[in-house]
């Protein structure tokens, strides 16, 4: 067990090469997309840089779904004053034709301030589908401060990104021996999140519209509602329901996280199912099913013993143990958070 977590660390350290491009790419998204002040390039850096016309650049066809395309009103107005600000990084594909990478904001701003011609960087065509998906997504992760949605999105589509390759890789038979395959602790990785934390981000995408809205307002904890994501669509509108009122009744300040907390886990254990808005008070007489510390040690030890044995999983299973196994640890995150609650209530 220990070689086997020596092996995972040391390829954490090991980057493919497929990310350290993608790494590359955002790097250059900061330090050139971002710069107005083209004679601080390199001159081999200035033999990349290309004066395109609009309709000669395509959108990625994923940043929209992901990033949206309002351009930044700030950004239209300096190039109304100034002209076209920085550099796009863009490959060709074609019949004089290039793909952005980054810089679709930048464009639209470009756009909408009646500019026709744009200053880009030209960069190399990724390799493959899943390619070109990590470049866009890390080339944009790290340039500006995204909303909780848009995170979730992001981390899906990591996700999904990071299934590809592997898939990829083992068809080829490339994969190596201890490299990473857990999907969300290499979507961790990327975005330097913890593995939990892009579970939660990911949740988000499992709640109804209303939901999501309020996940994204910035009022509440999105981190909180992220776990009513397990809720069927009917007890999600409740919980939409109850925050509503609550916040009518006594103001969003009320809405607090252990209010949400509670409330979520009143509908979990299926009380107020049938009313619209009950408060988590009424729905305490529910009965439930009791375990003692003793049960949880017990049944914490045969997991561990699972866990800690020499695991023999059909190739074609591995998705479906790792999807339960990363179900469990945000059930377990949730007891923890729980628990830690009830001991820092008992310490007040």
């Amino acid at each position: 067990m220990a070689d086997q977590r020596k092996r995972e660390n040391q390829m954490l350290k090991r980057m493919t090469s497929l990310r350290t491009a993608a790494g590359a790419s955002g790097r250059f998204r900061k330090e050139i997309s971002e710069e107005a002040d083209i004679s601080s390039l390199t001159e081999d850096q200035k033999d990349h840089i290309r004066y395109l016309k609009d309709d000669q650049l395509l959108d990625d066809p994923d940043n929209e779904l992901i990033y949206g395309s309002d351009p930044d009103e700030e950004l239209v107005d300096a190039m109304r004053r100034y002209g076209f600000q920085g550099v796009i990084l863009a490959y060709p594909t074609g019949n004089g034709k290039y793909m952005i990478e980054a810089g679709h904001r930048r464009r639209s701003a470009a756009r909408k301030a009646g500019l026709k011609e744009y200053r880009v960087y030209e960069t190399v065509p990724p390799a493959s589908d899943s390619e070109r998906r990590m470049r866009l997504l890390m080339s944009n992760l790290h340039s500006r401060k995204e909303s909780p949605m848009k995170l979730a999105k992001i981390a899906q589509n990591l996700y999904e990104t990071h299934r590809m390759i592997i898939e990829e890789k083992r068809k080829n038979g490339t994969l190596q021996e201890g490299e990473i395959t857990a999907l969300n602790r290499l979507v961790a990785g990327d975005m330097e999140l913890n593995d939990s934390t892009v579970e939660r981000y990911r949740a988000l995408l499992k709640l109804i519209p209303q939901l999501q809205v309020l996940a994204d307002s910035g009022d509440y904890s999105w981190s909180d509602i992220s776990t009513a994501s397990p809720l069927d669509e009917e007890r999600q509108k409740i919980l939409y329901d109850r925050i509503l009122a609550r916040e009518k009744q006594y103001g969003s300040e009320a809405v607090t996280r252990k209010w949400l907390q509670s409330e979520i886990k009143s509908l979990k254990s299926g009380a107020g199912k049938d009313t619209a808005v009950p408060s988590s008070q009424e729905s305490r007489g529910v009965k439930r099913t009791s375990y003692t510390a003793k049960a949880v040690m017990k049944n914490a030890g045969t997991m561990t013993d699972i866990l800690s044995s020499e695991l023999k999983i059909k190739k074609e299973d591995v998705p479906q143990v790792i999807d339960t196994l990363e179900k469990m640890k945000i059930h377990l995150q949730e007891k923890l958070d729980e628990l830690r609650s009830v001991m820092h209530e008992k310490e007040q």
